[in-house]
């Protein structure tokens, strides 16, 4: 269950960290997306975890002028910074309620696309970029050492939901950050019991299955990026809720 320490990773507190996985019970053996209304339970019910967070990678177009570029990018939950504990280089980062419907656009980008793209303009907060055709504030740049989802992810704005989601649409990866001085172990006698109590309430949905916590380490991190879980280019059918 738990993942091969390889190196430190460049976040605060990182062995607080975890990955949660669904899993298919008795044998632990997949590593599956969760669904969102599986996700505000969890994150509802459970006792050990200081901060869920969720994210969904995906393409974008990002146009300046002319020039529409395709972007690997990432719909994630405002939460997900804080979770990981990372601050934006330049900027702020996403505010409790900019990944409720409603929401003024805002985003942020990576150091890489700042650095490639803008030229490390300075002054880049604040100004508008258009994504899919519709504008959004640029709020912050991340540091360098930010590689989550995946390496590749340059451009990241909130995950909005609509009112009506599926739960057996399972297309969200997660994070968790547990609070100090909880142990793995403890963690997952916690979410057994979340995931015990999901199986007897909604069966079709969550029948047989249950969580895994690898902690997040370089080997986890590895292990989520291959998976390519919750890219929306691989899972064309789900009916995600995504505003």
């Amino acid at each position: 269950m738990n993942a091969v320490l390889l190196a430190p990773l460049p976040f605060e507190r990182f062995d607080e960290l975890v990955v949660i996985w669904k899993t298919a019970l008795p044998s632990r053996a997949d590593q599956q997306p969760e669904s969102a209304p599986n996700l505000n339970d969890l994150k509802a019910q459970n006792k050990v975890f200081e901060q869920v967070a969720a994210s969904r990678t995906q393409p974008f177009i990002l146009t300046e002028g002319d020039e529409p570029e395709r972007v690997t990018g990432a719909r994630v939950s405002a939460n997900l910074f804080s979770t990981l504990k990372v601050r934006p280089l330049l900027g702020r980062d996403f505010l409790d309620g900019e990944d409720q419907p409603g929401a003024p656009p805002v985003a942020l980008i990576s150091h890489r696309l700042w650095q490639q793209r803008y030229g490390g303009d300075p002054n880049l907060v604040g100004r508008l970029l258009t994504i899919d055709g519709k504008k959004f504030s640029l709020v912050g740049v991340l540091p360098p050492e930010v590689n989550y989802p995946t390496p590749e992810t340059n451009i990241y704005i909130p995950l909005i939901f609509q009112s009506e989601m599926l739960r057996g649409g399972r297309f969200l990866r997660l994070i968790g950050r547990l609070h100090p001085g909880i142990s793995l172990a403890a963690a997952q006698v916690d979410v057994d019991a979340v995931g015990a109590r999901l199986a007897q309430e909604y069966s079709a949905e969550n029948n047989n299955t249950g969580y895994n916590l690898p902690r997040v380490t370089i080997l986890a991190l590895f292990l989520l990026i291959r998976t390519g879980v919750g890219a929306a280019q691989e899972h064309p059918t789900v009916h995600s809720g995504l505003i």
